[in-house]
């Protein structure tokens, strides 16, 4: 009776350890090496391909890039960005096309503004401020 509950127990740890290592292996089969990023040691915005991994770099800043978001018509890219200082008061909101040309600050202001979306229709953004 011992050995059957020893031979359970073996099996109740081997079935988890193989199904993870099965599923790891199958990850694996197929992929290919992550594309490295040329940073640069500064905030961008990047474009992938994932065909090719070639990495493109459309922005390029000295500061703080989040929250990006695409517009509806998949042309720009809307994001925060501190500009003129390292706090978060410095927080902006700013355009760029997804060519990586015609970057627009769209604010201007003491105040945080963060966390920016587009309207469904791409006309409007709100904001936190």
């Amino acid at each position: 009776m011992h050995w059957r509950l020893s031979i359970r127990k073996t099996l109740t740890l081997l079935v988890p350890l193989l199904t993870s290592a099965i599923l790891s292996l199958a990850c694996l089969v197929g992929t290919q090496k992550p594309a490295s990023v040329p940073h640069e040691g500064r905030w961008g915005i990047y474009r992938l391909d994932p065909e090719t991994q070639a990495v493109t770099l459309l922005y390029s800043a000295d500061t703080e890039i989040a929250t990006l978001r695409l517009n509806p018509a998949g042309n720009a890219l809307l994001f925060s960005q501190r500009i003129g200082g390292e706090t978060n008061e410095n927080s902006e909101l700013c355009t760029v096309s997804t060519a990586g040309q015609e970057f627009t600050r769209l604010t201007d202001n003491t105040f945080w503004d963060l966390y920016p979306v587009w309207s469904p229709d791409g006309t409007q953004i709100a904001f936190l401020s």
